[in-house]
């Protein structure tokens, strides 16, 4: 897995990458490109299958359960111009940065070299 450099442009990055594939076709290989937007993935994470991945990777006991009781039974509700929605239920999502969401993707299949862009 290759991570493209935070702070770097876009257009650096990309023509890295533009480079790197050209490299390969002209050794003689093909390219299979596979987009992913991660972007709504944090807050499609579910909770239930988050604790069940947390407790394969040896995770159990308190610190199990002080997680689960941080995810578990979570409410939200919008608020505009001191008007608010209805409180509703929060049963997936990652809150308080990617820690939780990496141990969620941890178990994907390494499908060689991959190119991560956190913004661009």
């Amino acid at each position: 897995m290759d991570l493209l450099i935070t702070g770097r442009s876009c257009l650096t990055n990309l023509l890295e990458t533009l480079e790197s594939w050209t490299r390969i076709l002209d050794n003689g290989f093909g390219i299979d490109v596979i987009y992913l937007d991660y972007r709504k993935a944090f807050d499609t994470v579910p909770h239930s299958r988050l604790i069940s991945k947390l407790q394969g990777c040896g995770i159990h006991g308190q610190l199990l359960q002080w997680i689960e009781a941080f995810l578990v039974g979570r409410s939200m509700r919008i608020m505009v111009s001191g008007s608010s929605s209805s409180w509703v239920k929060v049963s997936s999502g990652v809150p308080q940065g990617p820690l939780l969401f990496l141990v969620f993707v941890n178990d994907l299949p390494d499908w060689g070299q991959v190119k991560y862009q956190d913004v661009c």
